[in-house]
């Protein structure tokens, strides 16, 4: 599911719940921008999904119009449609990448991210024979992940790994500048597919 969608999905959730909102507490809500948070308000208010009203002192009141509730209610069903989409597209893109380790030059992996993502990549690595070498996720750095002590994004530099596999399902574009301010080979590096 794409951020956009998300941040409509969420917005309009969140106009549903309570008309009276404002754009700050919308923005606190979603972790976004102020600036961005009005940039979606006029761009669902265009598309018809809410209508804006002023009311005293200033203030706005958003009213969720029966287009908006349809679009909420399809990003909804396919927001639930994606883990069991992404678990799928998950499983067959490691059985393609991890089927023949040695001709592919595979035999040491290292994951971006420690969540579920990466429990069910570590399966594929012990099935195809692959050595795990490192887990990286600067939040639960510390803490073990079978096994292995996850590190810090910066600890990637001292380890011979032939893949960085990104196993967090956050959108990895913060993560990317980071590995690239790191000098870490962009063709080490494989995303997962995040349709």
């Amino acid at each position: 599911m794409k951020k956009d969608d998300m941040y409509t999905m969420e917005m309009l959730k969140l106009v549903e719940e309570n008309s009276r909102i404002t754009q700050r507490r919308i923005a606190v809500a979603m972790k976004i921008s102020l600036g961005l948070t009005n940039s979606f308000i006029k761009r669902l208010a265009k598309k018809g999904y809410i209508k804006i009203r002023t009311i005293p002192m200033e203030r706005a009141k958003y009213l969720l119009t029966p287009n908006g509730a349809l679009e909420k209610y399809r990003l909804t069903v396919e927001y639930m449609q994606y883990p069991l989409s992404f678990y799928r597209d998950l499983k067959e893109m490691m059985r393609e990448k991890f089927s023949c380790p040695k001709e592919k030059n595979i035999e040491k992996v290292a994951f971006f991210g420690s969540g579920e993502v990466a429990e069910i990549a570590k399966l594929f690595l012990d099935e195809a024979g692959i050595e795990l070498v490192a887990v990286i996720d600067d939040e639960r750095a510390g803490k073990s992940f079978f096994g292995h002590e996850v590190k810090r994004v910066e600890s990637l530099t001292a380890i011979d790994f032939d893949m960085l596999l990104f196993t967090d399902i956050a959108p990895p574009e913060d993560a990317l500048a980071e590995l690239e301010k790191h000098k870490i080979d962009k063709d080490k590096i494989l995303l997962l597919d995040r349709r």
